[in-house]
């Protein structure tokens, strides 16, 4: 996925003479954003995705607050709370930790194009960021065609559409 990542933000600096950095910044927030759905509480979500390699990593992060404040569930920590996290730590401290990187499957697609429709009706066409209006394609995860490889060809077709749209065809 690594690569992938760079090559979708040069092509769409390229094509929308967007700079680079804004399109990482709006990968970069929509991980965030489908990370977050992991969890039922709130949370504090940031992606870091390396400029030269691609590759990314997410954190979740909480405020720590004093004992005899309310935390918030999911973004806040009390004093006592962060202790057995980390001695060191103290009102008004960050602590924050590494999680799993989600993969670009249905909730991040649908994430990223701001819509509730299932992959079904994402698929096999061109879309539009609803911010940035940049093309995107959607297709089917790896997982999901292991699990169902009678879906191989739509997604093949979903590839081809998206080298389409990179080349100009």
């Amino acid at each position: 996925m690594s690569k992938e990542i760079l090559m979708v933000a040069e092509a769409v600096s390229n094509e929308k003479g967007v700079d680079q950095e804004i399109i990482f910044e709006a990968i970069e927030q929509a991980l965030a954003t489908a990370t977050k759905k992991r969890y039922e509480e709130g949370a504090n979500i940031r992606v870091v995705i390396d400029r030269e390699t691609g590759d990314y990593d997410s954190f979740r992060w909480w405020d720590v607050v004093a004992d005899d404040v309310m935390a918030e569930l999911g973004t806040q920590f009390t004093t006592e709370e962060a202790i057995e996290k980390d001695p060191t730590l103290k009102v008004g401290d960050t602590f924050e930790e590494s999680v799993e990187n989600i993969v670009f499957g249905r909730i991040a697609a649908q994430t990223v194009l701001q819509s509730e429709q299932p992959m079904s009706k994402l698929r096999a066409q061109v879309l539009h960021h609803p911010v940035f209006n940049i093309p995107m394609v959607a297709t089917y995860h790896p997982a999901y065609l292991l699990r169902a490889p009678r879906e191989k060809r739509k997604a093949w077709e979903d590839l081809q559409l998206a080298r389409q749209q990179i080349l100009g065809e």
